[in-house]
């Protein structure tokens, strides 16, 4: 005969059950879907959500998960958005050259356009206070701009190489610009109806850069260049200007594998070894807006292998975190985090489908892994 279960055993399964239960990410799914998104990102008050999809700025709301009003099909490209401080603008910025401010509240309207730049730009990005906006480019140059004027104010001269991002200090005196590490080539084709090319246009450099660069706003002046990224280490700096992360290229053979630790940007030192991850395509840094944690993602290997490999980590406590994906993980493209880090925001490769918004208010941490001394060597 078999025994009855007591009450006790029954609240303590019931109990686990449901702490189970807590420590499963859970996800609410955006209007619309889409494919093919090149950037996404929150509001800086984390109540919007914008990406951008075949020149056309989709923005959401994030407690509804409602699609606003947004910044409908131009007839130049767009590769990156970036929200002003008070969430009421939106720059843009692609290939054609220009960058361009919108008015996104009470109405979406065109306010200027930023002329000036002689090559294709790569990274757009408010100042703290939405004064300034900062624009990097493949002409080797960053430029200052004046937001309401939508004039340009500073230009920020001196990498050999194309210049790849541009972005703020937390306190707004300071812009740091990374360089390309190697001689570069980009090649921009533009087709009519037919697909048939009618134009192209090469931007080229010679120059060997490989450096970060920091620059006082009021002066335009060189600060700071931190030197010699080497040809098979990544390296971003987090938003705080704290902590480095980096990413090591090794193999044997045809295996590849990228080795990524954290170190103090002051002193160099290591602070934690963030893990491993096989492959060899470029990995992502995404940190949270506050540096204390970060995702680390490569992209699938290629034509056999959809599988997007990925590390979710604390910077200070040596904690890593268990998401559960599910096999959602294979298929992501773009992360971003919420301004209070209790968010994130992912797409996905293939079929269109709708971009997640995720819960991380109980997400489990796993042990930590051993710590090595080391220091910091670009």
């Amino acid at each position: 005969m078999t025994k009855p279960v007591s009450m006790t055993v029954l609240l303590a399964l019931l109990f686990a059950v449901c702490l189970q239960a807590e420590e499963k990410a859970s996800y609410i799914e955006l209007e619309g879907r889409l494919g093919g998104l090149s950037c996404i990102i929150f509001s800086p008050d984390g109540k919007k959500i914008a990406a951008e999809r075949a020149c056309v700025v989709h923005i959401w709301d994030v407690a509804s998960g409602k699609e606003l009003p947004g910044i409908q099909r131009q007839d130049h490209p767009i590769d990156f958005i970036a929200f002003s401080s008070d969430g009421k603008k939106i720059a843009t910025a692609g290939t054609d050259k220009i960058a361009r401010i919108w008015e996104i509240e009470p109405k979406t309207q065109l306010l200027h356009e930023l002329k000036g730049h002689t090559a294709p730009i790569a990274s757009v990005a408010f100042s703290p206070d939405g004064k300034r906006a900062v624009t990097a480019s493949y002409d080797r140059t960053a430029r200052i701009w004046d937001v309401e004027s939508g004039k340009e104010w500073r230009r920020l001269e001196g990498h050999a190489g194309f210049v790849l991002s541009a972005a703020f200090s937390p306190d707004g005196r300071y812009i740091v610009t990374t360089g390309s590490k190697h001689p570069g080539r980009f090649v921009i084709r533009r087709a009519d109806n037919n697909s048939d090319i009618i134009e192209e246009e090469v931007f080229e450099t010679v120059g060997e850069d490989g450096t970060a660069r920091i620059w006082d706003v009021d002066s335009g002046r060189m600060w700071r260049q931190l030197e010699g990224y080497k040809h098979n280490n990544h390296v971003a700096l987090s938003p705080d200007w704290k902590k480095v992360a980096k990413a090591t290229l090794t193999n044997k053979g045809f295996d590849f594998t990228w080795h990524f630790s954290i170190y103090d940007a002051e002193s160099g030192e290591e602070w934690r070894k963030l893990g491993d991850i096989k492959g060899s395509g470029s990995p992502d840094f995404i940190f949270s807006p506050d540096g204390e944690r970060i995702i680390v993602m490569t992209p699938p290997k290629g034509e056999n292998d959809d599988t997007a490999r990925i590390l979710f980590c604390d910077t200070d406590s040596e904690r890593e975190f268990s998401m559960d994906w599910e096999e959602y993980a294979n298929k992501i493209h773009l992360i971003a985090f919420s301004p209070d880090k209790k968010k994130l925001v992912t797409t996905s490769y293939g079929e269109p489908a709708p971009p997640r918004i995720w819960d991380l208010g109980h997400i489990p941490s796993l042990p930590p892994p051993p710590v090595r001394p080391a220091v910091m060597d670009f």
